[in-house]
């Protein structure tokens, strides 16, 4: 079977794949708290617990061989395993900003402590 003719076949299961993982990252983005004042979680186990959870609650799928929950269980592996691409590079964004921001602080306060002519420098 051809490419073409496979995704024709399957393009409903397809585009519902697409738009659970989008959704997947969009609810980590927004339970996501950048103001908290430490770093969000970035280690892959994390995120992979993360995207588990947010999959456990996701609605089924009908249609598909195997029956709806044979497709369903088929999608959530696969979309899991490729969810939470976007949610990781904001996150890898935002604890960059927070280290950029740490950096700052430390800087100005050292710098306040020796001459202004010091600081300027460095």
């Amino acid at each position: 079977m051809d490419l073409t003719t496979h995704f024709s076949q399957n393009r409903d299961s397809y585009s519902r794949q697409q738009l659970q993982m989008l959704q997947a990252d969009m609810n980590l983005i927004m339970r996501a708290d950048p103001y908290e004042g430490y770093p969000l979680d970035d280690m892959p186990a994390d995120l992979a617990e993360m995207v588990a959870a947010n999959f456990n609650g996701a609605p089924s799928a009908v249609g598909g061989p195997g029956g709806p929950q044979a497709l369903q269980r088929r999608l959530e592996s696969d979309a899991s395993a490729m969810s939470a691409r976007i949610y990781a590079t904001y996150v890898e964004e935002i604890n960059n900003h927070m280290e950029d921001r740490d950096v700052a602080l430390t800087l100005l306060a050292v710098c306040a402590d020796f001459d202004d002519f010091e600081c300027r420098l460095h």
